[in-house]
């Protein structure tokens, strides 16, 4: 398991490697004339994500989110929070 967790580790380092030398070809070409740097930088997002969503987050302690930033009707985290003229969230 050990070993399976390294290989991920090291396999995400040469992706991020592989994304910084993507991106500034993006951003001085314009994504090139066929886009392929765009699609090479998808590509490579999805591997990170694939890698990351394998990874425990056991060593993440959870974060309490303040009683002010949950909505009283969803009971979940307010993303785009409207205040109206009573001053309430």
């Amino acid at each position: 398991m050990a070993d399976s967790t390294a290989d991920e580790s090291t396999n995400a380092d040469t992706l991020w490697r592989e994304l910084h030398k993507v991106l500034p070809e993006i951003w001085y070409d314009g994504g090139g004339k066929d886009h392929c740097e765009i699609d090479e930088a998808i590509r490579i997002l999805t591997c990170l994500r694939k890698i990351e969503s394998k990874n425990p987050e056991s060593d993440i302690s959870p974060v309490e989110v303040p009683k002010e930033f949950i909505c009283t009707l969803s009971n979940k985290i307010m993303i785009e929070p409207m205040l109206i003229a009573s001053g309430q969230v």
